[in-house]
């Protein structure tokens, strides 16, 4: 996972961009109320610091993804979509 993280760190300036592109004048619900405000969250889930280390990098994706894991764990909204993915894909957690 910290891998994927990293991976998704790197390319963030594109898949911001893309995002920003998306939200213009876009019927999607995320970006009906305030698009600036999303594309900013998009922004900071990166936690991209342009003046990070690879080492300070590589902590701070270890300790996102730490996070992200406790967080999810025995979450309601976690076992929600487990359960979703039962009924409709047959996906097991």
């Amino acid at each position: 996972m910290v891998e994927a993280l990293q991976c998704a760190r790197k390319h963030s300036d594109t898949t911001i961009r893309l995002v920003e592109i998306m939200s213009h004048k876009s019927s999607y619900p995320c970006f009906r109320a305030n698009p600036a405000f999303a594309v900013e969250q998009f922004r900071t889930r990166h936690n991209v610091q342009a003046d990070a280390t690879a080492d300070e990098s590589q902590g701070t994706a270890v300790r996102m993804v730490k996070g992200f894991l406790a967080a999810s764990y025995n979450h309601t909204g976690t076992w929600m979509y487990d359960q979703f993915q039962v009924l409709t894909n047959g996906i097991k957690a």
